[in-house]
């Protein structure tokens, strides 16, 4: 996770729209797309690793 991609993730929260929040950014829309899908990827990665840390140590 980057804080890139938070921010990414911030502006389109705002403007509620992924060409609109990509225009703002400067960025092409795809590219906004694939940084938000790399955040997810990497949010559920993390709860992941907490799952799995919490099971161990049972």
């Amino acid at each position: 996770m980057e804080l890139l991609q938070l921010k990414y993730f911030l502006v389109t929260a705002q403007y509620q729209h992924m060409t609109k929040a990509a225009d703002f950014l400067h960025i092409a829309q795809p590219a906004l797309s694939q940084a938000i899908k790399r955040l997810e990827k990497g949010i559920r990665r993390h709860s992941l690793c907490q799952v799995w840390t919490k099971y161990q140590a049972q």
